[in-house]
């Protein structure tokens, strides 16, 4: 579709028109990950975003992370900013979208959907506001904004603010509808009753256009109907795909810091999944005493009840060559996993058998 320009009157309330406002991130975005929601891959909606050179792209799907591994792939071979996060639905208040500032917050992200995801049936999610508050540290929360002022909305959304303050944001979003002015205006006149920054978003569902129609299909699906039976259920256009930063700014025109303020929010987030390792439980060997030190004791330990008229020299030799190379390569934490759970299958008389060399060792 073209760009258009926001044809619409200036909100009262809106900043003067200033120029050069900067880049643009895109905050809110679902991918095909969001079941029957989002109608692009997670690699499209990357390589669509850094064809339009925005500065970051935040993949938040509903209440999940499924996509942030292909989407990290993909960002790190692209050359994008990826922001890592997910849209949750609480039960008892507006939808927020949360996003980590870092690997703590990427925990807390992660803890928070998993007690969702355990409260509910297969493939659903439940969590209330407090669930929320109670995972909120290292984490940024952008509200996307109601058009009307209601006294329960205004009410959530000052929950928002008290758990998250200065890392709370109010999402701004529009779509060439036919009351943009109006809807804008009003959603200004709710963040500043409830005294959020907003941000621009375009509540994104596809990285171009074209998918609009499968989106409707999928929308269709969802609600167990033809696409034909949609009505207003359905996007009353194909907006809400990638947009550059030059369509963010004439769409936004009347507030350029809100589109501005989206590359704020993204430098602020500095979580890679490239700091993520697999870590091993601590209770792997007795209080006192490291990995390697518990390994090499259950080693000469089981060394000696396999030869308990004495180590044979080129035996021990190995021992300690082996131990030596686990110690260099920091795998004790996995041999003493495999020892901890042949121990236990041995206790209870399972047959078991590792796989692959290392595990058998």
């Amino acid at each position: 579709m073209p760009d258009q320009p926001l044809a619409r009157r200036r909100p009262a309330s809106a900043a003067p028109l200033l120029s050069g406002c900067g880049g643009y991130a895109e905050l809110r975005c679902r991918t095909n990950y969001s079941f029957l929601e989002g109608a692009s891959h997670p690699d499209e909606l990357v390589n669509r975003a850094a064809e339009l050179g925005l500065a970051a792209l935040a993949i938040t799907d509903r209440n999940s992370l499924a996509a942030v591994v292909r989407a990290h792939v993909a960002a790190k071979d692209a050359g994008l900013k990826l922001l890592i996060g997910a849209e949750i639905t609480p039960a008892d208040a507006l939808p927020v979208v949360l996003l980590a500032i870092d690997r703590s917050g990427y925990a807390n992200l992660s803890q928070l959907i998993t007690r969702g995801r355990r409260r509910a049936a297969k493939g659903e999610c439940h969590l209330t506001v407090d669930d929320v508050s109670h995972y909120s540290d290292g984490l940024i929360a952008c509200v996307p904004l109601p058009a009307r002022q209601q006294t329960a909305t205004t009410k959530q959304l000052h929950a928002y603010r008290e758990c998250f303050n200065n890392r709370c944001f109010g999402l701004l979003e529009l779509h060439h509808g036919p009351n943009d002015g109006l809807r804008l205006d009003r959603m200004l006149a709710v963040a500043r009753d409830v005294g959020i920054p907003v941000a621009a978003s375009n509540d994104v569902h596809y990285h171009i256009p074209a998918r609009k129609p499968l989106q409707d299909v999928l929308t269709a699906i969802r609600h167990g109907c033809t696409v034909a039976e949609l009505g207003q259920r359905r996007f009353t256009n194909a907006e809400r795909c990638l947009k550059s930063a030059t369509q963010m700014q004439r769409l936004f025109g009347t507030i350029p810091a809100a589109v501005a303020r989206t590359v704020e929010i993204a430098d602020r987030c500095q979580f890679s999944l490239d700091e993520l390792r697999y870590e091993y439980p601590e209770e792997l060997c007795p209080a006192g005493t490291t990995p390697i030190e518990h390994l090499k004791h259950l080693a000469w330990q089981g060394a000696t009840k396999r030869y308990p008229d004495g180590i044979p020299r080129q035996v021990g030799d190995l021992v300690n060559h082996e131990l030596a190379l686990i110690e260099e390569l920091h795998y004790e934490a996995y041999f003493l996993t495999v020892y901890d759970l042949v121990k236990f299958a041995r206790g209870r008389g399972i047959l078991c058998q590792g796989r692959g060399s290392a595990a058998n060792s």
